[in-house]
């Protein structure tokens, strides 16, 4: 299942740098887009990826890059 997100959300996601899970976002992403990964199941209670977000993230990235080449 892939989550249904803003630009703004994709954008804290790959900016989290890592696909490793408990990795945190950037303490600087606005409260909206917080509010929307954790209500994704994507990070959890502590702002870390959940093992949902890191796969997310994963294919993110990798469909960014698939853009790029």
């Amino acid at each position: 299942m892939t989550a249904k997100l803003g630009p703004e959300a994709e954008r804290a996601l790959i900016n989290v740098g890592t696909n490793r899970q408990g990795a945190t976002l950037n303490a600087r992403e606005p409260a909206s887009v917080t509010e929307q990964l954790r209500m994704e199941g994507l990070i959890g209670r502590d702002g870390g990826l959940t093992q949902a977000g890191s796969i997310e993230r994963e294919r993110l990235v990798s469909r960014r890059l698939d853009d790029l080449f």
